[in-house]
């Protein structure tokens, strides 16, 4: 039987996903159990990743895969949400100076006009207008999101799922 110290132990739970935790305590010599309160040691935070894709311009998509923790996530959980209920809603746009054009109604079905991909000029409410939540809750999500060229006006797609060990072949 080898000799582990306390650091060591604690070490190899705090680095383990749940499962390999379980797998790492059933392995464990049966007087390390006794020695230590495992149910205190902090197990790192669980990891995802999340991808996300943005239409920039008339379908001119643009991915990014960022990785974010299991507290970020849940705290974006309920914006992105919002944004898959989003709703198109119209605004009046305002006579062009200097112009003969009356005012008229706009549709606008960006979900998240962002960057220079807002359009003020035609009434287009930015994102924090949009959608009710902190700020914290907006500098995650852009965070994650891919800004391309000018920003980006609607998201397409948000996808997620728990980070694995990765082998680096190249």
């Amino acid at each position: 039987m080898h000799e582990m110290d306390r650091e060591e132990v604690i070490r190899r739970i705090q680095e383990s996903t749940e499962r390999d935790r379980q797998a790492e305590l059933a392995n464990m010599p049966q007087e390390y159990l006794g020695r230590f309160d495992f149910d205190k040691v902090q197990v790192s935070p669980k990891m995802f990743e999340i991808e996300i894709t943005c239409d920039t311009n008339d379908a001119d998509y643009t991915t990014r895969v960022s990785v974010i923790s299991e507290e970020e996530l849940n705290k974006i959980r309920p914006l992105i949400q919002a944004i898959k209920n989003f709703k198109p809603y119209e605004t009046t746009t305002q006579p062009w100076e200097g112009s003969a054009r009356p005012a008229s109604p706009w549709i606008h079905d960006h979900n998240y006009p962002w960057g220079e991909c807002q359009r003020e000029d035609l009434g287009e409410k930015s994102p924090r207008e949009i959608y009710d939540f902190d700020k914290e809750v907006f500098d995650i999500f852009e965070d994650c999101c891919p800004y391309g060229t000018y920003g980006f006006h609607t998201v397409e797609s948000v996808k997620i799922c728990p980070v694995r060990e990765k082998e680096v072949l190249l």
